[in-house]
């Protein structure tokens, strides 16, 4: 995937932002049309319709539209998201110069094999719930849709490619580069919005980034004919009109310049001008509706039924019904932008209109001030605190208080010597600073091993800062000092092996739960709940707890936690149900490995648990990279600035390696970027971190010497071992000052796939 623009204020939205430089006055014309090469019997238009005192007359069209004209327009989205007649997708629209590619779209009276996908309408029966017994709410959508939309849209991808070559070797006269780096977003996004879309999601996510796609792909075929046919004509202007290109959607407008010189492109266009204009023959044209039934049908807004809407090949496009359960999202002028931008915010966003969506607002956010990164010799104040709601507290008992996980939490002594917990888990007295060298975590990136324990010593870090030491942070609460997801250190570390064993088969089973959870914290201010790292051991431990210890305490803090994660999923409008004996039936599988054996005699096979852990550690990884530019990117709450949404996926795209999320598909399980072999992949991961943090405010940007160097490095073709272990300490120390700088603790790093 080519690497995404560094302009983030149009991230989501790039090809629905119109702006106001060009609108037009919302008024009727009084100005009589003549058309040129037109017979006197046609003088006034080919076809032509009076609504009341408004005329819509086309000099090249076989078809008549109502006018959007001279009324107030109300932008409905229906539960499908389609929208209704103020879509470019369903009518011709108000023209506007910016938006040339939208008059060259394909218009959905003439579907042909290579556009028929662009007007499909999504169905229930596309999207298959995931079969994990106990969970509903979560599924993908089909894969045969899913192949034939990657495939219909490489058409056009290949042909935006063209022009991106063909201007950089000037061989497109008289263009505007800043039009193509507009198109050249929204190209970046398809290709985004293409893999994204194959990720567990609810069926509104799928229903919203299907359409998305869908609109996207028709805009870069309409901007892709702009450029190759009509771009030429609008420029140099025949005498003699082109024959009309039917296939396009064309345009309405209220000025007869801009009409006659889309008639001469041979692009369709509708002409609104007043039946009482003078020189007008006022009996030329039939009276389609009366002055009563043009407003009753401009009040009605009416959005077409399903039926006729986006699912055949040639329909009516006007109803005067309503749709059931129709939002109205924006409310004004006909030719205004505006309604573009909403189109835009809600389908390339997450937050849909129609489901219980606790997640961030479209809109900017505020620019969080933070204090001066502290010096690295610099002690942290109260550093030796505990904080018993902040840590798993595993990880900050001291050597004289070490007990079994049973008696730490309130089990008799009858209990503390049952079979379950008679072995002391590694976990105790751990640091979170500390690199876990055992099987079967996978092994750690040398380098930033190394660099994690020194910036541990230079950092006087004692593993045990709790969150009165960062409660001065604005904005920052206990929760964000905790991981994503489970821990893979915690989960690595346990010495009992049919608890480990119950935790590995436990993730297999709730991974898409996992998944779906920390892909949607999209905001890490807003209200999604993050689970106390404790909590997630209880939960992937429901399968040691047999149906006769119901009532230990144990098992009770296991309900809890439970209760937390279901709690959280319905917070996102997914209904599941996790209960310890519908989950410990429900089949185990991992990735391409099949089935798992269900018994806890034994570890999964070694890969299966490696890369289990891995994943754990890279959802981790990413949502604290995540995290902390959401605390320290200098570009919020300023003019134009992106909204959490538009600055995660800049940051992710970045990556090459990452893809469109913060969990790794299952083609990503290979060591790249970070952990790559390949020097030079290495290398450009390592300066894409670096020019994400040159963005972070004050004293935790990037130093200026850093990016020097990831600059110079990154031009030269070959690089030297050397010259890359350098800038990978240089890089993961800075990285890692500035993340304890915020929460006081350390940030999860990039670990490979290979075994210890």
């Amino acid at each position: 995937m080519p690497h995404p623009p560094t302009r983030t204020t149009q991230l989501t939205r790039a090809i629905y932002l119109l702006g106001a430089q060009d609108l037009m006055a919302d008024y009727i014309s009084d100005e009589v049309p003549r058309w040129a090469d037109m017979s006197s019997a046609n003088m006034f238009g080919l076809v032509g319709a009076r609504f009341g005192d408004v005329i819509v007359a086309t000099p090249n069209a076989k078809v008549i539209y109502p006018p959007t004209y001279g009324s107030t327009r109300h932008l409905q989205l229906r539960e499908d998201y389609r929208w209704g007649p103020d879509d470019y997708i369903n009518l011709p629209q108000p023209y506007q110069s910016i938006n040339n590619h939208i008059i060259c779209c394909p218009a959905p009276t003439y579907i042909f094999d290579d556009t028929k996908h662009l007007f499909r309408a999504f169905q229930n029966s596309d999207w298959t719930p995931i079969p994990t017994s106990g969970i509903q709410g979560l599924g993908t959508i089909d894969r045969l849709l899913h192949r034939n939309l990657k495939t219909k849209t490489k058409e056009t991808l290949l042909a935006w490619d063209a022009i991106v070559e063909d201007q950089s070797r000037g061989r497109l006269e008289n263009f505007d580069s800043q039009g193509l780096n507009r198109f050249r977003l929204c190209a970046w996004a398809l290709r985004r919005d293409l893999d994204a879309i194959g990720y567990i999601k609810t069926l509104h996510q799928v229903k919203m980034q299907y359409v998305d796609i869908l609109r996207r792909d028709m805009e870069l075929r309409g901007f892709v004919d702009y450029v190759r046919i009509f771009r030429h004509r609008m420029h140099n202007l025949p005498n003699k009109p082109f024959a009309v290109d039917s296939r396009r959607m064309g345009c309405f407008t209220n000025s007869f310049a801009i009409a006659d010189r889309l008639h001469h492109c041979g692009i369709p266009v509708w002409y609104v001008y007043k039946a009482s204009a003078p020189g007008h023959d006022p009996d030329l044209f039939e009276r389609f509706l009366s002055p009563q039934a043009v407003q009753s049908l401009q009040n009605a807004q009416g959005i077409p039924s399903r039926i006729q809407h986006m699912s055949a090949d040639c329909y009516t496009l006007m109803s005067l019904s309503i749709t059931p359960n129709a939002k109205v999202l924006w409310t004004g002028s006909a030719s205004h932008g505006d309604k573009y931008r909403v189109m835009g915010a809600v389908l390339s966003g997450r937050q849909s209109p129609f489901e219980k969506l606790l997640l961030e607002s479209s809109g900017a956010a505020a620019h969080i001030m933070l204090p001066p990164l502290p010096a690295e010799e610099a002690e942290s104040s109260n550093s030796g605190k505990r904080r018993a709601n902040d840590e798993p507290s595993t990880s900050r008992q001291d050597k004289k208080r070490r007990i079994s996980p049973s008696a730490e939490h309130g089990q008799t002594a009858g209990r503390r010597g049952s079979k379950a917990h008679t072995k002391v888990s590694k976990n105790i007295n751990r640091s979170p600073w500390d690199n876990i060298t055992h099987a079967p975590m996978p092994a750690a990136i040398p380098t930033w091993a190394t660099v994690l324990d020194t910036m541990k010593n230079k950092l006087r870090a004692t593993g045990r800062e709790g969150y009165n030491d960062v409660a001065h942070i604005p904005h920052l609460q206990p929760e964000h000092r905790w991981p994503a997801g489970p821990d893979a250190a915690m989960f690595a570390s346990i010495s009992n092996a049919t608890v480990q064993a119950s935790a590995f088969l436990a993730y297999s089973k709730l991974r898409h739960v996992i998944r779906f959870r920390v892909d949607l914290a999209i905001d890490v201010l807003k209200a999604v709940n993050k689970i106390p790292p404790q909590s997630w051991r209880y939960i992937l431990g429901f399968l040691v707890l047999s149906s006769d210890k119901d009532h230990t305490a144990a098992a009770q803090k296991r309900s809890l936690a439970f209760e937390e994660l279901q709690k959280t999923m319905e917070q996102m409008g997914v209904q599941i149900s996790l209960t310890s004996d519908i989950l410990r039936d429900s089949p185990a599988s991992w990735r391409s490995h099949g089935a798992l054996d269900p018994s806890l005699s034994a570890l999964p096979p070694p890969d299966v648990c490696r890369e289990i852990l891995w994943e754990m550690n890279e959802i981790n990884f990413r949502t604290d990279l995540i995290l902390v530019d959401r605390f320290l990117f200098n570009g919020f709450g300023g003019t134009n600035a992106p909204s959490p949404t538009e600055r995660r996926a800049v940051v992710l795209q970045r990556f090459t390696h990452f893809g469109p999320s913060v969990t790794p598909d299952d083609s990503q399980f290979v060591d790249r970027g970070f952990a790559s072999p390949n020097l030079q992949e290495r290398r450009d991961a390592l300066c894409t971190l670096v020019e994400v943090m040159s963005e972070w405010q004050d004293s935790y940007s990037s130093p200026f010497a850093l990016v020097q160097r990831a600059t110079g490095l990154k031009k030269l073709v070959d690089v030297s071992e050397g010259d890359v272990e350098k800038l990978e300490i240089n890089t993961a120390s800075h990285y890692i000052r500035a993340f304890f700088g915020v929460f006081k603790r350390p940030p999860n790093v990039p670990r490979t796939l290979q075994e210890q």
